[in-house]
């Protein structure tokens, strides 16, 4: 993307100039996601955690592709209530509940029970829902959406209240002091990346990519794969 311009690059030596060039972006970058996964070599799609210069796009999809496989973002808590359907917290229940001996042995008439629900209030989880749709609706408008292969993603909940970056920043930033979970860890770092470079998409010399300029080692695996290559066997 440079402005409002979408460029779109197929391999150099691709011949097949008839067929659908969206279909066959949306089969390669398929596979650049694939071999991604396995091999670190190969740089440039979602990779946000590279040490070269990130970008608006890599980001965006990072997003979408971590909220399709966990979701939103969720802070859960635990909620005692007397004689719930959850299950049983006896230390606090021996603790705090009056027992009764009947032959011999203790009974409790009343059962203090625990269940965690997701808080569904989380002001994090509010973020991430807008920034998930924000994110859909761009790609969608520049109609790369379903070449990058993600789906329409609408909140009819999530409103734009996140005018003041920097009191979003800060919040995540908070947040990210109070999380040890790698995953969400991971999650809200790119999210704060999300605003800070929201605030230079659509200026004059923005540029945004999606892809990889190493696909010479996607092809060498492909390769490999298809002829069965044997170097690792001995």
């Amino acid at each position: 993307m440079f402005k409002n311009c979408i460029v779109k690059c197929i391999p150099k030596y691709y011949t097949d100039i008839e067929s659908n060039k969206d279909n066959i972006l949306k089969k390669i970058i398929k596979v650049i996601k694939k071999y991604r996964n396995t091999q670190d070599d190969i740089v440039g799609f979602s990779n946000v955690n590279s040490d070269k210069e990130l970008n608006y796009l890599s980001i965006i999809c990072y997003i979408l592709d971590d909220y399709l496989q966990y979701d939103l973002y969720s802070n859960d808590k635990s909620i005692y209530e007397m004689n719930g359907n959850g299950e049983i917290e006896w230390e606090r229940t021996i603790n705090d509940i009056q027992e009764y001996i009947v032959n011999g042995r203790p009974v409790y008439f009343d059962l203090i029970t625990s269940e965690i629900v997701n808080n569904e209030g989380d002001y994090i989880r509010k973020i991430h829902k807008y920034v998930v749709g924000q994110c859909s609706k761009m790609l969608n408008e520049h109609g790369i959406l379903d070449m990058l292969s993600y789906p329409l993603i609408e909140f009819s909940d999530a409103e734009e209240l996140y005018d003041d970056t920097d009191f979003v920043i800060n919040r995540i930033t908070k947040e990210l002091d109070t999380e040890f979970n790698s995953r969400k860890q991971e999650l809200l770092r790119t999210l704060k990346l999300y605003f800070v470079h929201k605030q230079n998409y659509g200026e004059e010399n923005y540029e945004g990519f999606v892809g990889t300029m190493d696909f010479n080692i996607v092809w060498e695996k492909i390769c490999s794969s298809v002829l069965e290559n044997q170097l690792e066997n001995r």
